[in-house]
């Protein structure tokens, strides 16, 4: 994501300079900038995916490619959470797009027991997704769960849908809203419902089948 360093210059070479540490470092951090500006400074260079009172999501177009840029605010005026990662208008139907994708939680991930949650945070953002989405269950969805996903899922969920009690202390382990906001950034594009309920259901299984979690 070299890239972003060619995107925020200016006269305010601060941002640029933000970002491109950041890019380096993985494409996640914890920046000092008051988040009020650098709000402002993300609507005048991009698109607007999604606002909220603490968070924003922002793609920024250049050279075919797109880059998806989400800041939350964190601890005082002057503290935000700065994440990025490129999408390339990849083709959503594609498989190995979710394969890509994945590898963006990585960074919510230190070990198997961040994993577990995370994917249980990305079905659970998925369903309720779609039922905000259509007003139907998600069972009439023509989404397919993946097999990696359906073993880890017959562990994770008890009969009547809710997470077993094991499961359910592990979220405690993860930033869930972290998680499901950046899962809404990157998918917020795909527009139709059943679409983007199977891409949600690819990213996770990716996420399964790279720490082995059908296995459990």
């Amino acid at each position: 994501m070299g890239l972003l360093s060619s995107l925020f210059g200016g006269k305010k070479p601060n941002y640029s300079k933000i970002l491109s540490n950041v890019d380096s470092s993985g494409g996640r951090g914890v920046v000092e900038v008051a988040y009020e500006g650098f709000c402002e400074h993300l609507r005048q260079h991009g698109s607007v995916l999604k606002e909220d009172h603490s968070s924003i999501t922002v793609e920024v177009s250049h050279e075919h490619q797109a880059v998806l840029i989400f800041l939350d605010r964190v601890g005082g005026a002057n503290e935000c959470l700065l994440e990025m990662t490129v999408v390339d208008y990849l083709d959503w139907k594609d498989p190995e797009t979710a394969v890509h994708l994945s590898k963006s939680f990585d960074r919510f991930i230190a070990g198997r027991d961040d994993a577990i949650p995370v994917v249980c945070s990305i079905y659970i953002f998925g369903t309720n997704q779609y039922r905000h989405d259509t007003q139907s269950p998600f069972s009439e969805s023509t989404a397919e769960e993946p097999e990696a996903l359906k073993a880890f899922l017959s562990n994770a969920f008890t009969e009547y849908g809710s997470l077993t009690e094991e499961f359910s202390s592990m979220l405690k382990n993860i930033n869930q809203r972290e998680v499901m906001d950046f899962l809404e950034g990157i998918t917020v594009r795909v527009r139709d419902p059943d679409l983007r309920l199977q891409l949600i259901y690819r990213i996770a299984d990716a996420v399964v089948r790279e720490h082995s979690l059908e296995e459990l």
